[in-house]
């Protein structure tokens, strides 16, 4: 039985399902990744409820298509099952506030992988990896689900020094094969994706941080300007104004606020952490406006003159130096 692609709502419930079963889903998914659809083949198997990474990721537009194409378009591939080469590991760079580790829950919920969060102060971090790798191994065998282990702060492990030898040793073999699939022939396969994220990529060994095969890439998530910050704007206002009166009703000089919000050398930059609460105490001002003396913009400009940059311009400066260095390396 042929269904057309566009009569298929995956996000019902099954159980009011009549006309289509599981198995022609399941069998139409298959069909669209003939196509070599593979955009549409991710959205085909989305998990239900989890959204998108645009629907937890305002901006970055070109990152979140990197990262689409290097882990969440292969996942779905695989589930297809057509031939897909997923990456061992995936680094997340920039400042702090500027969203890697939100990235990479996104990416965990829209896949349905299962979500390892592993913390550098670790006591014996090659145990506790270890041990996760095993479970993971057991969890797709059991599940068919894969999993991602993030680490923050990943300098901290596999920075050249005498005491992180034996985890960049360790790590180097992890990432030979922790993202094939579990098979008793191949040593650590484990159907597992790591994420790192840093805010010093150039402190971690040059034996895994410059071969593909170990990081498959590293992606740069820079403090918001310009068109970001115009997004990350737009996102949080929509969040917070449930019936659109803000966008639709008032008038928002953007292009003022935006260079009101633009990282500067001396000054520093707002992290998104920092432009999402700014968001957020504005509506909240605008909404006690009961009289309506102020347009939300104003409020809004109220809150940025009092709200300190959380990236310090000598974080700022340090942070362009590494860019600077990595991109000739």
């Amino acid at each position: 039985m042929f269904i057309p692609w566009g009569d298929i709502n995956l996000q019902r419930n099954i159980s009011e399902a009549n006309k289509v079963t599981l198995a022609q889903i399941e069998d139409e998914k298959k069909r669209l990744a003939k196509w070599g659809q593979a955009s549409e083949l991710a959205s085909a198997f989305r998990i239900q409820g989890k959204g998108n990474l645009d629907d937890r990721i305002a901006g970055y537009e070109a990152e979140k298509q990197i990262i689409r194409s290097l882990y969440i378009e292969p996942v779905a591939m695989e589930k297809a099952d057509m031939e897909a080469k997923v990456p061992n590991a995936i680094m997340l760079y920039g400042p702090i506030g500027t969203g890697k580790t939100t990235f990479v829950k996104a990416v965990a919920d829209e896949t349905g992988a299962k979500l390892i969060e592993i913390n550098p102060d670790s006591r014996d971090f090659t145990k506790v990896i270890a041990n996760e790798l095993n479970n993971a191994k057991t969890r797709y065998n059991n599940e068919k689900k894969r999993t991602i282990i993030v680490i923050n702060e990943i300098e901290e492990l596999l920075e050249n020094t005498k005491t992180n030898k034996k985890n960049i040793r360790a790590m180097k073999t992890w990432l030979d094969n922790c993202a094939l699939l579990p098979d008793d022939d191949i040593s650590n396969a484990s159907a597992t994706t790591f994420f790192f994220t840093t805010n010093h990529p150039l402190d971690i060994s040059d034996e895994i941080l410059l071969r593909e095969e170990k990081i498959a890439k590293s992606i740069n998530l820079e403090p918001a300007a310009e068109d970001n910050i115009k997004a990350i704007i737009e996102f949080y206002i929509k969040q917070y104004d449930k019936d659109g009166t803000i966008l639709s009703g008032q008038d928002i000089d953007f292009d003022k606020i935006v260079k009101m919000l633009n990282p500067s050398d001396t000054e520093g930059a707002y992290g998104n952490d920092k432009i999402k609460k700014i968001v957020e105490l504005s509506f909240a001002d605008f909404n006690h406006d009961i009289d309506g003396e102020k347009t939300f913009e104003e409020y809004l400009i109220e809150r940025i003159n009092k709200a300190k940059r959380n990236i310090l311009p000598e974080r700022l400066q340090e942070y362009k130096e590494q860019i600077e260095n990595l991109c000739e390396d």
